[in-house]
């Protein structure tokens, strides 16, 4: 909840919830109704406090690839060696499940929230900011 409370701070994030009923048998720890350049998009959020093995998580990302409820899905961690480990993993998919999944390292993260603009995040291999992934350029 606090982490998607301190996301939904974003303005192209138009509201969200911890709870929220969506169509899908996916079950994330949140979901985001988002817009950029126009667009409007479903974003699941799934915090994770402890690493999963990679054979699930790699299930996870294909399940969430293929459900047409989600456009993408932010993965949130405190640990350096959860980010690595699930960027490892999306390194050795298809593009077209990669491309949908980005990674978000928020050291600060605590049951009080996390500084989004602070954290690191990745998508298709390269290392981005809040704004390079979630913002409208011209826009921030």
């Amino acid at each position: 909840t606090a982490v998607m409370k301190s996301l939904l701070e974003h303005p192209l994030f138009s509201s969200g919830s911890a709870l929220d009923y969506v169509k899908s048998p996916m079950v994330p720890d949140g979901v985001i109704y988002a817009t950029r350049y126009g667009d409007d998009y479903l974003l699941a959020v799934e915090v994770e406090l402890h690493q999963k093995s990679g054979a699930r998580v790699r299930q996870k990302f294909i399940k969430y690839a293929n459900d047409p409820e989600f456009h993408h899905v932010l993965y949130v961690t405190q640990k350096r060696s959860v980010y690595d480990a699930y960027g490892k993993i999306l390194k050795g998919l298809h593009e077209e499940i990669a491309s949908r999944i980005a990674l978000c390292l928020a050291p600060d993260l605590s049951p009080s929230g996390c500084d989004y603009l602070k954290a690191t995040y990745w998508l298709r291999g390269k290392t981005l900011e809040f704004n390079d992934l979630f913002g409208e350029k011209g826009k921030e």
